[in-house]
C-alpha cells in the first residue's frame, strides 16, 4: 500500500528531508553511515545494515574481495603446487559460500521473528481488509484526508504517533528504501559479483566466458543514457587545435557531481532518469539542486579554485548540514564518478560511442542532470484536459521517503532550468571534447577526493575514540567520587562512637 504523508491544506510545501545518517538507538552502519545497523560482522565486529554493505569494498578483510584475492593467488600458484593447492582453493570457496548462507539464515530468522509476534495474525488480517477497501483506487489522486479515512481509528492513531516520532519515521524510511543505491554503486557491486563468479568458475574448471554471456542477458543497465554528441555545443579551438577552456571548470564539475550524489542519496534514487517525467519528485529535486548549486542556475561565469572550495560550497548550503561521515561518503562518490576508466573496462552493452570515453561515468552523471532540467519545463505544464483526474504516470514508491511538492515551477524556476540545462551541456562538451590533459587532471582530482575522504574518515574515527576516552575518564572519576563518599559514610559512625566512649 502506498500512502502520502498528511499535510494541512494551508501548510507550506515540505522542504526538509529525513537525515541520511540515522538517529536511532542502534549504531549506524559502519560502511555506508546512512542506515541503521542490523548485524555485526563476526570477524571484525563492524556493525552493518545489509548484505550489500557486508560485501562493500571497504569491508575487504572479511568479504568476497578477500576471498577473490585468495582464489587468484592460489590460481597463480596452481601449476607449481599441484592438486593440493586446487583443493585448498575449493575449500576457501566453500567457506565463503557457507558464510553467505549464514547471512541469509540471519535475515530469514529476522523475518520469522517478525511473523512470530503475538499480534502478527491480527496485523495480517487488518492489512488484508485494508487492501480490499482500497482495491481499484488511484491512491496518488486522493487527498490525504480521504486516504486516512480508509484506516481504522486504531490504525490512524498508530500512524499519527509514528509521524510524531522522528526515530520511527527514519526507521520506516530506511526499511522501505534499503537497497536503493545510486547507479554507480549498483555497477560497482555488479562488477565485483561478476569477478567473483569468474574466479569461482575458473576454480571449478568451468568456462569463465559464459559468465559474460549470462550477465549480458540478465543484467539491467542502470547507468543513465548519455547526451547525444550532436547536441553538444562546439567549444572554441586555438591555433594549436586544442580546445580553449579554463582548467578550473573541472572544479565546477566536481561541485556539480558532489551535489548530484547528495541529491540521489537523499531521495533514495538510482538516477533521475528512473523517475516518470511528470513525477513531482523531479520538481523537488530541481529545487534542492538550485539551492546547492546557485552558479548552475544563474548567469554566473565564476569558477572554483580548489577541490575543497568546490565541495564545501555545496555542503555549506544544505540547511540540515552535512555530517563528516556523509561528506566523506560523497567524496568517495565524486572520486568514483571522476576517475578515468580504461577503455577495456567499459561494458559493451550500450551502442553509444560515449560509453568508451575515459570520463564516461562523469559524462553520464552530467547527462542525467541535463535530462532532469531539460524535461522540467514540459513536465510542469498543465495537462491538455484529455486525461482523467486519475490518469498519468505515478511514482514507483511511496513519497514518505522522498518528500515532494505538487506546486508547478514558477517562471523564475523555469528560467533557471533553461540556464542549468545549457550549462550542463557545456560541461558535457568540456568533458567530451578536451584531450588527455583534462583526463589526467580528472584522475588527479579523483585521487585528491579519495584522499580527502579517507582523511575525514580518520578524523571522525579519532574524534569518536576521544569521546569514548572522555566518557571512560568521567565514569572513572564518578566511581572514585562514589567510593570516597562511601568511605566517609563508613568512617562517620565509627568517629561518633569514639566520641561517645570518650
Amino acid at each position: 500500500m502506498q500512502l502520502r504523508l498528511p499535510r494541512a491544506k494551508d501548510a507550506e510545501p515540505r522542504k526538509k528531508r529525513p537525515p541520511i545518517v540515522s538517529t536511532a538507538d542502534s549504531p549506524p552502519c559502519g560502511i555506508c553511515h546512512k542506515q541503521i545497523s542490523r548485524y555485526t560482522c563476526p570477524n571484525c565486529n563492524l556493525p552493518y545494515c545489509s548484505l550489500a554493505c557486508f560485501r562493500s569494498p571497504e569491508h575487504t578483510a572479511c568479504t568476497e574481495s578477500f576471498a577473490q584475492k585468495s582464489l587468484k593467488d592460489d590460481l597463480s600458484a596452481e601449476q607449481g603446487n599441484g592438486g593440493d593447492e586446487k583443493k585448498k582453493m575449493l575449500d576457501l570457496l566453500r567457506q565463503f559460500e557457507e558464510q553467505q548462507k549464514e547471512l541469509e539464515a540471519i535475515q530469514r530468522a529476522g523475518l520469522e521473528e517478525e511473523e512470530a509476534r503475538p499480534d502478527a495474525e491480527k496485523r495480517k488480517k487488518e492489512r488484508k481488509e485494508l487492501e480490499e477497501r482500497i482495491a481499484g483506487l488511484d491512491l496518488d489522486a486522493l487527498p490525504p484526508e480521504q486516504l486516512l479515512s480508509f484506516l481504522t481509528p486504531e490504525q490512524q492513531a498508530a500512524f499519527e504517533a509514528t509521524l510524531q516520532d522522528p526515530n520511527r519515521v527514519n526507521k520506516l524510511v530506511e526499511e522501505e528504501f534499503e537497497g536503493d543505491e545510486p547507479w554507480w554503486v549498483v555497477e560497482r557491486e555488479a562488477k565485483l559479483l561478476k569477478e567473483m563468479l569468474e574466479a569461482s568458475r575458473e576454480a571449478e574448471g568451468g568456462d569463465a566466458a559464459r559468465v559474460d554471456d549470462e550477465d549480458d542477458d540478465t543484467d539491467e543497465d542502470v547507468r543513465p543514457p548519455p547526451v547525444a554528441v550532436d547536441k553538444l555545443p562546439a567549444l572554441k579551438v586555438g591555433p594549436d587545435g586544442k580546445v580553449i577552456a579554463s582548467p578550473n571548470l573541472l572544479f565546477n564539475v566536481v561541485s556539480v557531481l558532489f551535489a548530484y550524489a547528495f541529491t540521489l542519496r537523499t531521495f533514495s534514487l538510482t538516477s533521475f532518469s528512473s523517475l516518470p517525467e511528470r513525477s513531482p519528485e523531479r520538481t523537488t529535486a530541481i529545487q534542492v539542486l538550485a539551492q546547492l548549486l546557485p552558479f548552475l542556475v544563474e548567469r554566473s561565469t565564476s569558477t572554483f579554485g580548489s577541490l575543497d572550495e568546490a565541495f564545501e560550497s555545496v555542503a555549506a548550503r544544505e540547511p540540515q548540514g552535512m555530517s563528516p561521515p556523509l561528506v566523506a561518503l560523497l567524496l568517495h562518490d565524486v572520486a568514483q564518478l571522476l576517475r578515468p576508466a580504461p577503455i577495456a573496462a567499459i561494458s559493451s552493452s550500450t551502442s553509444s560511442l560515449l560509453a568508451s570515453h575515459a570520463l564516461a561515468p562523469a559524462f553520464a552523471a552530467i547527462s542525467d542532470l541535463h535530462h532532469l532540467f531539460s524535461t522540467a519545463i514540459a513536465a510542469s505544464q498543465p495537462s491538455n484536459g484529455t486525461q482523467g483526474p486519475c490518469s498519468g504516470p505515478t511514482v514507483s514508491k511511496p513519497l514518505i521517503a522522498r518528500p515532494s511538492t505538487t506546486t508547478p515551477l514558477s517562471k523564475r524556476e523555469k528560467q533557471q532550468c533553461t540556464l542549468a540545462s545549457a550549462k550542463l551541456l557545456f560541461y558535457a562538451s568540456f568533458l567530451y571534447s578536451t584531450g588527455n590533459e583534462v583526463v589526467q587532471a580528472a584522475g588527479a582530482l579523483a585521487e585528491l577526493a579519495e584522499r580527502e575522504a579517507r582523511r575525514r574518515e580518520a578524523e571522525e574515527e579519532e574524534r569518536e575514540k576521544a569521546v569514548e576516552r572522555r566518557k571512560e575518564d568521567l565514569a572513572k572519576k564518578k566511581a572514585d567520587v562514589q567510593a570516597q563518599e562511601t568511605g566517609k559514610e563508613e568512617v562517620r559512625p565509627a568517629a561518633l562512637k569514639i566520641v561517645e566512649l570518650a
